[in-house]
């Protein structure tokens, strides 16, 4: 396996495992189009994580966005032995339900 291979594992796995934790946190409706970006510091090879999402209507957005923070970080860093130095969240859309 080649390194191309390798990176392209690494960033599914990174994606797959911030977006599930993020998803897993209460008024979290889905993640974006954009998803999950993520990019490595030059110069400690840390991660910057930068999550796309969509909330729920009535959504405490700064209490949810520190919950997602604390969750997408210990995730990835447990899942890909990786220190992870920011979470960034930006909210694209509110979720609106209506009930008939």
């Amino acid at each position: 396996m080649g390194r191309a291979d390798r990176n392209r594992i690494f960033g599914e796995l990174v994606s797959k495992l911030a977006a599930d934790a993020a998803s897993a946190v209460g008024g979290v409706s889905s993640v974006g189009k954009k998803g999950v970006l993520f990019t490595r510091d030059k110069n400690t090879q840390h991660l910057i994580i930068d999550l796309f999402l969509t909330v729920e209507r009535g959504c405490k957005i700064p209490e949810a966005a520190w919950k997602i923070q604390d969750s997408v970080k210990k995730t990835v860093e447990n899942g890909t032995d990786t220190t992870v130095d920011k979470v960034n969240i930006h909210i694209q859309g509110v979720n609106i339900k209506t009930e008939n």
